[in-house]
């Protein structure tokens, strides 16, 4: 298989996130270049003896020889510099008989598996999609079913091969349910709560005031076959823009002298592994709620 040309993007601090092209796979020397974290044959000084040290690269070749393929890597910066060799990281994988779509609109399913070999995470498997006409990689909510998580102790290697197929087991259910928002068409109103909601998950308490009074900035097309009014489409916008960023909005500054000063900003793509989950569940299940409210 050619496995080039895949994309990788430096953020502060050494986060880094590799993507695969459409069809293909990450290498492994390729990912080992960009993330050496995941290279770690010792874990970090702060572990204990009891601390079953596994490196991530090891998973990947055990997971490779059952069928599983990376297409994506993000890994998580550090402040310290001595923990960037071990920071969390997230991998994204799909079978191999999946990583060419049929169509460019198609969605497939994958395992999401977080890990750390510095203490911030144990083996963490988690349901995901990945959506060909955006590049884009979701995390489905843990309350449709049950994450796998296994600690850093006993046969943890085996364990993660088990976890990955246990958590394939629900894609059926998963793209059962992303037909189902197909299905669900929403009017401008309903749209526009959606992506207020869908900005309130992104800024917390802190949304702009610009983008409360225009919200449905967040969901701006960024292609053609992204403007339909179903409840799938209209996620996978905000999804996209929230994550990936680029949104410009105004923002209310002080100066020196306590003067309010609007300037114009553009929103940041998300850069942690953590704040990536976190908001792509978020997001989720709000899609999931608004789709039983709608059916």
């Amino acid at each position: 298989m050619n496995f080039y040309s895949p994309r990788a993007t430096v953020f502060g601090r050494n986060a880094v996130k590799l993507e695969a092209r459409p069809g293909e796979a990450l290498d492994l020397d390729f990912i080992r270049a960009h993330c050496p974290a995941l290279f770690a044959e010792v874990p970090h000084s702060s572990r204990s003896e009891r601390f079953a040290h596994i490196p991530t690269h090891q998973m990947i070749e055990a997971l490779d020889k059952e069928g599983w393929k990376v297409t994506g890597v993000r890994v998580g910066g550090s402040s310290d510099a001595e923990k960037r060799a071990f920071t969390k990281h997230m991998l994204r994988l799909r079978r191999a008989d999946q990583l060419q779509p049929r169509q460019l609109n198609e969605t497939l399913p994958e395992v999401v598996l977080k890990n750390g070999h510095d203490g911030t995470s144990q083996y963490h498997l988690m349901m995901g999609l990945f959506r060909l006409i955006c590049m884009n990689g979701m995390v489905v909510s843990e309350s449709m079913f049950g994450d796998v998580k296994v600690p850093h102790r006993g046969q943890a290697l085996d364990k993660v091969i088990e976890g990955t197929f246990e958590v394939l087991q629900h894609s059926e259910e998963v793209m059962a349910r992303v037909d189902d928002m197909r299905q669900i068409a929403l009017n401008p109103d309903e749209a526009r709560i959606f992506a207020k909601a869908a900005l309130q998950v992104r800024f917390e308490d802190e949304v702009p005031e610009s983008l409360q009074a225009d919200p449905m900035k967040v969901l701006k097309a960024r292609r053609r076959e992204d403007q339909q009014p179903d409840l799938w489409t209209v996620y996978n916008r905000a999804q996209e823009n929230l994550i990936k960023g680029g949104i410009s909005f105004d923002a209310v500054r002080e100066d020196a002298q306590g003067r309010q000063n609007h300037v114009r900003q553009t929103l940041r793509p998300v850069r942690s592994v953590d704040g990536d989950i976190k908001l792509n569940r978020a997001l989720w299940t709000l899609a999931d709620e608004m789709a039983k409210l709608k059916a």
